[in-house]
């Protein structure tokens, strides 16, 4: 009789101890689950971080710098200034040739595609540019003997390579559209931007940079 009370007794002590792991376990999954939603919150709404990856915007940035963006211009319409340093979706066509840009319309090309939300939330498979602000919707632009003219006065050059000239491209001589912009790097010799594609869509800036993490080695 004592052995059957010990064996009720057991089993009845047991009970409360699965249920203490069973709250644990859910306690668990439930902070995980709300730690992912923040993190993908802050990700998406408010700030990212970036890796840059060439050599384009030298010397503001080298290759493997870590940068902080600021996500509010994609999520919340803040409006960007001449001179910011934005990220943005790159283009699909790259190059132009003369007889392929309409000028009236200078823009880049983007392929229409069916993305799964990782594309748009966590940017996997996304290719995203680094560059600088040069004209805002409604400037005229033109490159000519390596200077930049915008609105025809010479462009501030305090943040581009010293001793460099700006090389023109394709679209050397336009203006720029409303709810465009014209993006080119620092780094002006090494950069692939708007001169080879075009103004790119306000809609396609992914962040704008806010400061550095890393410095690479």
């Amino acid at each position: 009789m004592e052995d059957f009370d010990s064996f009720i007794y057991l089993k009845e002590n047991e009970i409360p101890k699965k249920r203490s792991i069973k709250k644990i376990l859910i306690f668990l999954l439930v902070s995980v689950f709300i730690g992912l939603a923040i993190a993908l919150f802050l990700r998406y709404f408010l700030f990212t971080p970036a890796t840059v990856s060439n050599v384009s915007m030298m010397p503001t940035f080298k290759e493997n710098d870590v940068i902080m963006l600021s996500r509010l211009p994609k999520t919340t319409g803040e409006k960007l200034e001449r001179g910011d340093i934005v990220a943005f979706e790159a283009p699909s066509k790259l190059y132009f040739e003369k007889n392929e840009i309409n000028k009236s319309f200078p823009a880049a090309s983007y392929s229409i595609a069916n993305h799964s939300i990782l594309y748009y939330l966590l940017d996997v498979g996304k290719i995203t540019y680094i560059k600088r602000v040069v004209g805002l919707p409604g400037d005229h632009i033109e490159i000519e003997k390596g200077t930049v003219y915008i609105n025809d006065k010479p462009e501030k050059d305090y943040y581009s390579v010293p001793n460099y000239n700006t090389s023109a491209g394709t679209f050397n001589e336009i203006v720029i559209p409303n709810d465009y912009l014209y993006l080119l790097g620092d780094n002006r010799p090494e950069s692939l931007d708007s001169r080879s594609f075009g103004c790119i869509p306000i809609s396609k800036i992914e962040g704008k940079y806010l400061f550095k993490l890393k410095k690479s080695k």
